[in-house]
């Protein structure tokens, strides 16, 4: 199982890539996406809190809108990829921020900051083509103050160009998780802190910082 987060970036180190790309097909994407991809540790267990590492103080969280890969599936075009996966939810990767900036400044990828075991909540998912069952809005609260709201307005496109752009490095496996659309939330977290995630009125996620 993979865990592949898809962001729209311009951090140094992926520079690199576009340069290395440069007479690919895949450079113009390059130049403004990124991909991490983390390992299957990072998955936090549900209803387990996250022991958070020496080495990710502070810690900051962000926010991602997922899906669940439900097909083997490679180079996938942007048109078929709602083919690929059944089921969407709301996720969130926690980041030590201090260790992301300073791999950034090395022009280095930040996987080492971002994949820490635990380090990515998933909400409880629902299926991905029922749209009456989507939620409007994705909510994440800290200690019962909301701090963000992602809008699933366009989350199905968004979900698609981001597997049609992994699939295109990566063959996608069932069960991966493509985490897509996500911005930062807040940082300089605590222990003892209580992070819930919200899909319109339901909570769909709840993990405790030790």
């Amino acid at each position: 199982m993979k865990i592949i987060i898809v962001e729209k970036s311009a951090s140094a180190y992926n520079f690199s890539v576009r340069n290395a790309l440069y007479n690919n097909t895949y450079a113009q994407e390059t130049s403004d996406c990124a991909l991490l991809t983390l390992p299957d540790t990072a998955l936090l267990r549900s209803g387990m809190p996250l022991f958070v590492p020496d080495t990710a103080w502070p810690l900051a969280v962000r926010v991602y809108a997922a899906c669940r890969i439900s097909r083997l599936g490679r180079c996938i075009d942007k048109i078929f990829a709602h083919r690929y996966y059944d089921t969407v939810g709301m996720a969130v990767n926690f980041c030590a921020e201090k260790l992301c900036n300073t791999l950034r400044g090395m022009c280095l990828p930040e996987d080492m900051a971002r994949g820490f075991d635990g380090s990515v909540g998933i909400g409880k998912m629902v299926p991905a083509h029922e749209s009456n069952n989507l939620p409007k809005e994705m909510i994440l609260k800290i200690d019962g103050v909301t701090k963000t709201v992602l809008t699933t307005e366009g989350l199905q496109t968004t979900l698609d160009e981001g597997i049609a752009f992994a699939s295109r490095f990566f063959k996608l496996c069932h069960g991966d998780l493509i985490l897509t659309a996500g911005e930062v939330c807040e940082t300089n977290l605590q222990t003892e802190q209580l992070i819930e995630g919200f899909c319109d009125e339901d909570r769909c996620l709840e993990i405790k910082i030790k």
